[in-house]
């Protein structure tokens, strides 16, 4: 019993020191809500690969689901380059580039584990006072209420929106959905909070009263409402660029009911200007937005992450989820946005107008 109290004081010595820049910045209260909470993240991508490794190393466990099997889908992982694997190139070749703690990246076009094996030894390194990372053995249309009921906040990526609505149906009012991607030189994030999200504004260093974040939209009700309705004062005839360009590409993808490793951009530009965008909203098929080199172009860039970007909107939503798990700073509602070439970042509100 002695042994045991020992073990447990010098554990939380450590988490003391490890996170005491944290404590600092947000205070106990916040870090003890974080090292409570667990983030189940769908699908490995550069962008999700960045919020992993910036609430990992935060303290906040990760739990991780993806059956996609490495030697699949060798596009995808040429076309979505993180820290968790080596280009492929380099990976058959056998390069000297430094190796992780304990872990050789294998001959990714030879593998056979799932990504989610792939990468899992990759964020146990990242900070193994949180132990073992876990690997959700199922597809995205098996996880059951019952499975996600352990999950604070589940982060899902490279996922049709026939599959995220039906995920977001299972989730109780106190759960987050977080539905990201990043395309070229954009990265988008669509967040639902849940009806009953409180958090408590700061003015300087005090903390006022819990406050209700209103108005509230339902993943659901984001993904339904026509780009020419989801404008405001600052954007009157669009969203910005990088939620059209998601919410486009999104439509595509649940047209195939899939996520394709590459678009044809003949096919993309059919469907947007000759089905999807009439039916939708009209108004905008003189846009430049819209034109058919434009869509081209996204079609083209649509399954590229570029890991600038995902680095800058993964620290943006890597920050909102921290606020969301805490309690504590005014929250974005209800999207998160970022543009490479401008260097731009926005908190958008989807709602109609």
């Amino acid at each position: 019993m002695t042994q045991d109290s020992n073990e447990s004081t010098q554990q939380k010595r450590s988490e003391s020191e490890i996170y005491d820049r944290q404590i600092r910045l947000w205070g106990a209260e916040a870090q003890a809500k974080m090292s409570q909470a667990k983030v189940l993240y769908i699908h490995i991508t550069s962008l999700s690969s960045e919020v992993i490794k910036n609430l990992v190393l935060a303290g906040i466990r990760p739990a991780i689901c993806d059956l996609r099997r490495v030697k699949d889908h060798q596009t995808f992982l040429k076309q979505t380059p993180c820290f968790f694997w080596s280009p492929l190139e380099k990976a058959d070749d056998d390069t000297n580039e430094p190796q992780p703690p304990n872990q050789k990246r294998p001959k990714l076009n030879e593998d056979e584990r799932t990504i989610a094996e792939l990468v899992q030894p990759f964020i146990q390194d990242l900070n193994p006072l949180l132990g073992d990372c876990q690997v959700v053995p199922h597809g995205i249309a098996d996880l059951t209420a019952e499975i996600l009921q352990e999950f604070s906040v589940i982060v899902a990526s490279h996922v049709t929106p026939t599959d995220l609505v039906s995920l977001a149906g299972k989730l109780s009012q106190q759960q987050k959905l977080i539905w990201m991607d990043s395309f070229g030189w954009h990265g988008s994030a669509w967040m639902d909070l849940g009806p009953e999200h409180t958090y408590r504004p700061e003015q300087g260093k005090e903390l006022l009263d819990p406050t209700v974040l209103k108005p509230y939209v339902s993943m659901k009700e984001m993904y339904s409402i026509p780009l020419h309705k989801a404008t405001n004062r600052f954007h009157k005839k669009t969203p910005p660029p990088s939620l059209v360009y998601h919410k486009t590409i999104l439509a595509f993808v649940d047209s195939k009911k899939a996520w394709p490793e590459t678009f044809d951009p003949e096919e993309f530009v059919k469907f947007v200007r000759e089905s999807w965008l009439p039916d939708t909203s009209p108004s905008l098929l003189d846009h430049d937005l819209f034109r058919e080199e434009a869509l081209k172009q996204l079609a083209k860039q649509a399954t590229v992450e570029m890991i600038p970007v995902c680095s800058v909107a993964g620290g943006m939503v890597g920050n909102e989820i921290i606020k969301a798990i805490s309690g504590k700073g005014t929250p974005a509602n209800n999207t998160v946005l970022f543009e490479g070439t401008t260097c731009k970042g926005w908190y958008f509100l989807l709602k109609e107008k």
